[in-house]
C-alpha cells in the first residue's frame, strides 16, 4: 500500500480542508511529518488508519472523537485517502456519525448524519470505477490489502509508544500476524484435509464391511465361499425346471389346438341357430311387407300427376290474388279522389295570401335602402362617443397638470419668502459680529466713528452663511421645478387637448350629416336588421309552404291516376286468370282418371304420402336385404356343422383352466429359482468389486493417515503451519539482523527462541530473543533499553516488509509510517538508523517519521510541515 493523497475536513486540529498530495515528495522515499507538540503530527497517521479500518493508529479515539473542536456544525469531518497497489489506485472515503447543520428548516438545530464509507477503485486521473458501499468496505480493504487493523500497527504505521509490540509480542499473536500476512492459513487447510480424508477413508471402509456383511445376509449366507456353493446347486435345480417347463409347454400347445377346433364349431352352431331364429321372424312380417309394396305402387300412380295438380294449384292462387287486388284497388280509389281535392282546395288558399307576399317583399326592398346608412351611422355614433370620451379624460389630466402647477408656483413663493428672510437675518447677524469687535476709541471699520452709542444687538435666532445658501438652492430648485410643470401644463393644453377636443368636434359633424339624411326609425342598425331578419323568414316560409302545396297537389293527382289505371288493369288480369285456372282444372281431373283413380280426393291422399316414399323403398329393401343375408348365413354353417355333434365348452373350458393352472405353477416355480439365482450372481460381483475397493481404500488410507501424523507434527512437536512459519520468520530475522547488526555496531543479532519438550526432544516456536556479541549469550527482547529495543523493532518492522515482498505476493507493504522512537537513541545509534532508512529508498518504499529529535530537519530534506494556530492546524509538504 502506497499513499497518494489525503483529503481531511474538520478532523482533530484540522478545522479547515486538508489536501496533502504525497506526489509532491518526487524521488524522496524518506520524509518527516513535523510541528511543534500538539499541532496534529500523529492526527496524519490517525487519518490514513481512520480511512482504511474506521478507527485510528492509536485505537483510543473513535470516529466521533475526532470532530475537529474549533468548527461549528456547518462543516463536515471527513477523511478520504487515495493510495496505490502495485499499478492499481483506489480511494476510499470515511465520515463519522456527526452533527450538522440543517438544510432546511431552523438551522439552529443540528440533525444528526450517520457515518458514512465508501470505497472505489479509481484510473490514472482520478476517476472512480468499482465501488463498494458501507457494509462491505472494512472486509474488501482488509482483503486487498491482505493486513487486519493489528497488523497494520505492527508492521505499517508504528503508533506513538507501541512501535516495539511486534519484537515483544508472544508466540501465538506472532502467529495470527504471520498467518494474515503470508497466508499460511493453506497449511493448517492442507492439515485438516488430510484429517478429513484420514476419517473419510476409515469411515468408506468400515461402511464397506457393513455393506459386506449385508450383501451376505440378504443371501442368508455367512461367506463368500458359501454363497458360490448355494449359486452351484440353483443353477442345477433351475435346469431341471426348464427341462419339466419344456415338456408341459408341448402338452399344452397340443391341447389348445384341440380346444381351438371345438370352439370354432360350437361357434358354427350358435350362428346357425341364431340365423334360423332371425329367418323365423322376418317371415312373420312377410304379409305386412307385400301390402307395403302394393301402397307404394299407388304412390308412384299418384306422383305422375303432381305436374298437373301443381299447375292447377298455381293458376287457382294466380287468380285468386288478382281478384283480391282487384277488390282492394277499387276501395282505396275513392280515398285517393278525396286527397286529391284536398289538396286543391289547400293549393286555392294560397292563391289569397299572394297580396300580402308582394306587400313583404316590397318592405324588405325599402328598409334594405337603409342598412349601409344605419351601420356607418352606428360606427360614428360610437367614435364619437369614444372621442367625447377621451376627451374629457384628457380634459381631467390638464385640471390636475394646472392644479400641480398652481402648487409649484406656491412651493417656489415660500421658498423665495424663506430665502429672503433668512438672507435679512444673516445680514443683520453681520452687524453684530462687527458690533461685537467694535472698542471705545477705535474706528468702526464701516464709518470711522471713535464711539459707538449704538451697536447692533444679537438677534434671537443665529443665521449662518451656508443656511443662507442651503435656503437659496431650494428656492432655485422650486422656481426650476415651477417652470417645468408650466411648459408641460401649457404644452398638454396647446398640442394634446384641442387635438382631442378638433377630433371629437369633427366625429360629432359627421355624425350630424348622416341624422339629416336617415330618419329617426333606422338609425339603430340592429334593430333595422332584425326587422329584414323577420321579413325574409316570413317570406321564405311563405314561398316554402306554397311549394310544399303544390308538391302535394302533384303527388296526389299522379297516386289517384296510377291507381285508376291499375284498377283497370287488374280488372282485366282477373278475366284471364280464370280462365287459364278453369283449364288447368279440367286438365287434371283427365290425368287423375287415367292414374286409375276414381276422383281428385283419392289421388290427393296418396300425393301426401310422397315425401315418405324414399323411406317406405328403403325399408322394403332392407327387408328384402336381411332376408337373403339369413338364408345365406344358413347355408353356410349347415355346410359346416354338416355330420358333426354340438360340442360341451363347459367341460372343454374346465380342462383348460387345469392346464394354464399347472403352467403358471412351472412358471412361477422357475422365475423364483431363475431370481434367486440372479440376486446370488449379482450379489457374488458386488462382493468381487467390493473386495477391490476395500483393498483400495485400506492402501489409501494407510498412505494419508500417515501423512496426516508427519503434518500435525506427532513425531516432530510441529505441526505443518508452525514449520512454515518458522521457515518464514528466519527468513524474517535474517533481513533484520543486516540492519540490526550494522545499526547495533555488530552486537545484537534477533534468533527464534529454542524450546525443549517434556519427553526431551527439542523444539522451536515463534518467540524471539536477543543474541548479544558482546555477551556471547542470547537473553530476552525486553531486556533491550529503550533505543535498543527501537532499532530491534524498526530492524524486524523492515525484515519483515522485506520477506512479505518476496513470498505473499498479495501483500504489498510499500510504505512504513514511525511515530516517535528515535528520542531514545543516542546520535551515534542515530546516524546508523538514518543511514539505514536512507538506504532504503533504492526499493522504492515510503517512510514517514515523526519526531522531535533535534536535527532531524536538517538530516531529511522531505517534510510534512504541520503548523498551529489558534483556529487550527495546516499541513503542507516542503521538498527543499
Amino acid at each position: 500500500m502506497r499513499p497518494e493523497r489525503l483529503r481531511i475536513s474538520a478532523f482533530g486540529p484540522y478545522a479547515g480542508q486538508e489536501d496533502l498530495d504525497f506526489s509532491a515528495l518526487g524521488n524522496h522515499t524518506l520524509f518527516l511529518i513535523c510541528g511543534p507538540t500538539g499541532a496534529g503530527k500523529s492526527t496524519i497517521l490517525d487519518a490514513m488508519c481512520y480511512a482504511l479500518y474506521g478507527k485510528t493508529s492509536g485505537a483510543v479515539r473513535s470516529g466521533e472523537d475526532l470532530r475537529s473542536n474549533y468548527v461549528g456544525y456547518d462543516r463536515k469531518t471527513y477523511v478520504e485517502f487515495d493510495f496505490a497497489i502495485g499499478n492499481r489506485h483506489y480511494r476510499i472515503y470515511r465520515s463519522p456519525t456527526q452533527l450538522l447543520e440543517r438544510q432546511k428548516g431552523d438551522r439552529s438545530k443540528p440533525v444528526e448524519h450517520k457515518g458514512k464509507a465508501d470505497f472505489y477503485e479509481i484510473d490514472e486521473e482520478g476517476r472512480e470505477k468499482a465501488h463498494i458501499t458501507s457494509k462491505g468496505v472494512d472486509s474488501a480493504v482488509e482483503e486487498l490489502l491482505g493486513v487486519g487493523l493489528e497488523q497494520f500497527r505492527q508492521i505499517i504505521l508504528l503508533p506513538q509508544g507501541d512501535f516495539r509490540k511486534l519484537l515483544l509480542a508472544d508466540s501465538s499473536d506472532r502467529q495470527k500476524i504471520m498467518e494474515q500476512l503470508f497466508q499460511t492459513g493453506i497449511y493448517l487447510a492442507f492439515e485438516k484435509k488430510l484429517q478429513e480424508e484420514t476419517q473419510k477413508l476409515k469411515t468408506e471402509y468400515s461402511r464397506g464391511e457393513l455393506q459386506r456383511t449385508t450383501l451376505l445376509e440378504t443371501c442368508r449366507s455367512e461367506s463368500e465361499e458359501e454363497l458360490e456353493k448355494q449359486a452351484e446347486i440353483n443353477e442345477k435345480v433351475l435346469k431341471e425346471k426348464e427341462t419339466e417347463f419344456m415338456q408341459a409347454d408341448k402338452e399344452q400347445q397340443v391341447f389348445l389346438r384341440a380346444y381351438d377346433e371345438a370352439n370354432m364349431l360350437h361357434g358354427a352352431f350358435l350362428r346357425l341357430e341364431t340365423a334360423e331364429t332371425a329367418l323365423k321372424r322376418m317371415e312373420e312380417k312377410r304379409k305386412e311387407k307385400e301390402e307395403l309394396r302394393g301402397h307404394i305402387k299407388m304412390i308412384r300412380a299418384a306422383q305422375s300427376v303432381t305436374k298437373e295438380w301443381s299447375e292447377a294449384v298455381n293458376a287457382k292462387k294466380q287468380q285468386r290474388t288478382a281478384a283480391e287486388t282487384l277488390e282492394k284497388a277499387a276501395a282505396d280509389l275513392p280515398v285517393k279522389e278525396k286527397a286529391k281535392a284536398e289538396a286543391e282546395q289547400a293549393l286555392a288558399l294560397f292563391e289569397k295570401e299572394k297580396t300580402a307576399q308582394k306587400e313583404r317583399i316590397e318592405m324588405k326592398g325599402k328598409l334594405e335602402q337603409y342598412r349601409n346608412p344605419s351601420r356607418s351611422y352606428g360606427t360614428a355614433k360610437r367614435e364619437a362617443e369614444r372621442l367625447a370620451g377621451i376627451y374629457a379624460v384628457k380634459q381631467k389630466e390638464a385640471e390636475r397638470l394646472q392644479e400641480k402647477m398652481l402648487a409649484a408656483e406656491k412651493k417656489a413663493a415660500e421658498d423665495k419668502k424663506n430665502w429672503l428672510c433668512r438672507n435679512r437675518i444673516f445680514m443683520e447677524g453681520q452687524a453684530f459680529v462687527l458690533a461685537e469687535k467694535l472698542t471705545d476709541g477705535q474706528p468702526c471699520p464701516v464709518c470711522g466713528s471713535l464711539s459707538h452709542p449704538a451697536p447692533a444687538a444679537a438677534g434671537e435666532d443665529r443665521i449662518t452663511e451656508k443656511d443662507v445658501k442651503d435656503a437659496e438652492r431650494q428656492m432655485h430648485l422650486s422656481e426650476d421645478a415651477e417652470k417645468k410643470i408650466r411648459r408641460e401644463a401649457e404644452a398638454y393644453q396647446a398640442k394634446e387637448l384641442a387635438a382631442s377636443k378638433e377630433s371629437a368636434d369633427k366625429a360629432m359633424t359627421v355624425l350630424s350629416e348622416l341624422e339629416k339624411n336617415l330618419p329617426a326609425a333606422y338609425r339603430d342598425s340592429l334593430a333595422l336588421e332584425k326587422e329584414i331578419k323577420d321579413l325574409e323568414t316570413r317570406i321564405s316560409s311563405f314561398e316554402k309552404s306554397l311549394e310544399q302545396a303544390e308538391e302535394k297537389r302533384k303527388n296526389a293527382e299522379t297516386i289517384y291516376q296510377a291507381l285508376k289505371e291499375q284498377k283497370e288493369l287488374l280488372e282485366k288480369q282477373a278475366g284471364e286468370f280464370l280462365k287459364v285456372s278453369e283449364e288447368k282444372n279440367r286438365i287434371l281431373k283427365i290425368k287423375v282418371a287415367e292414374a286409375g283413380f276414381t276422383d281428385w280426393f283419392e289421388c290427393s291422399q296418396y300425393i301426401k304420402e310422397v315425401p315418405q316414399l324414399e323411406a317406405y323403398e328403403n325399408d322394403l329393401k332392407i327387408y328384402d336385404q336381411s332376408v337373403h343375408a339369413e338364408e345365406e348365413k344358413i347355408k353356410g354353417e349347415k355346410e359346416k356343422t354338416a355330420g358333426k355333434t354340438k360340442p360341451d365348452m363347459n367341460d372343454w373350458n374346465e380342462k383348460r383352466m387345469k392346464l394354464l393352472e399347472n403352467m403358471k405353477q412351472f412358471a412361477a416355480e422357475k422365475a423364483e429359482k431363475e431370481t434367486e439365482l440372479k440376486k446370488q450372481k449379482e450379489t457374488l460381483e458386488k462382493l468381487r468389486q467390493l473386495k477391490g475397493t476395500q483393498k483400495e481404500i485400506s492402501e489409501k488410507y494407510s498412505l494419508v493417515a500417515h501423512l496426516w501424523e508427519i503434518a500435525q507434527g506427532k513425531e516432530t512437536g510441529i505441526n505443518l503451519e508452525r514449520f512454515v512459519l518458522g521457515a518464514l520468520l528466519d527468513a524474517v530475522t535474517e533481513k533484520a539482523n543486516l540492519r540490526l547488526m550494522e545499526m547495533s555496531g555488530n552486537r545484537y543479532e534477533l534468533l527464534r527462541k529454542r524450546g525443549e519438550r517434556s519427553d526431551g526432544r527439542k523444539k522451536a516456536g515463534l518467540d524471539l530473543e536477543v543474541f548479544d556479541g558482546n555477551t556471547g549469550r542470547a537473553r530476552p527482547a525486553a531486556t533491550l533499553s529503550g533505543g535498543e529495543t527501537f532499532l530491534a523493532s524498526l530492524s524486524l518492522a523492515l525484515g519483515l516488509a522485506d520477506v512479505v515482498q518476496e513470498y505473499a505476493g498479495g501483500v504489498h507493504l510499500d510504505a512504513m509510517f514511525i511515530d516517535e522512537g528515535f528520542g531514545s537513541l543516542d546520535s551515534e545509534s542515530l546516524d546508523l538508523a538514518m543511514k539505514t532508512l536512507q538506504e532504503l529508498k533504492g526499493q522504492n518504499r515510503l517512510i514517514g517519521l515523526i519526531s522531535h529529535v533535534g536535527g532531524l530537519e536538517e538530516r531529511i530534506p522531505a517534510k510534512l510541515r504541520v503548523t498551529k494556530t489558534q483556529t487550527g492546524s495546516t499541513a503542507a509538504f516542503e521538498v527543499g
